[in-house]
């Protein structure tokens, strides 16, 4: 009796342990809207760009996706090196993302007619790792094209 409540003990501590590697399932991607998107041409009038893009060197915490939202609104769950393009509205725009505690906030104040770089990076926590946000400049477009 002992001895299959171990088996099944040791059963299900595995599968929680593998379910941690379960995939995320992969985004289509359209290569033209991308390549367009990496021009960083000025957005809309009447609107701000926001580039939000995730890199951690060394792949340190890649299997981590968390969701991020710009006011309260989800936006993007991103992984690994991947970015997203949004036409934002001018004026105080909040950027939040999960972390082991709650939420990381950024206050972004954007005006017209300008791009704005945010990079999501995983930082370590107590048990796991969580995402924090920090605008970066310009020169933030060479590394997001290589991508």
């Amino acid at each position: 009796m002992l001895k299959n409540i171990i088996k099944y003990l040791f059963i299900c501590f595995s599968l929680f342990l593998l379910g941690g590697c379960a995939s995320t399932g992969m985004v289509k991607v359209n290569a033209e809207k991308t390549a367009l998107v990496k021009e960083f041409n000025n957005p809309p009038e009447g609107k701000s760009g926001l580039y939000l893009y995730r890199y951690t060197p060394l792949n340190f915490g890649a299997a981590i996706v968390r969701s991020t939202h710009l006011d309260n609104f989800l936006i993007a769950r991103l992984k690994h090196k991947e970015f997203v393009y949004l036409d934002v509205n001018p004026g105080e725009h909040t950027i939040s993302t999960e972390s082991e505690f709650g939420l990381n906030e950024l206050k972004l104040l954007f005006k017209v007619g300008k791009n704005y770089f945010v990079r999501q990076y995983i930082k370590m926590g107590v048990f796991v790792g969580g995402l924090n946000l920090v605008q970066m400049d310009g020169k933030s477009q060479k590394r997001l094209k290589r991508r």
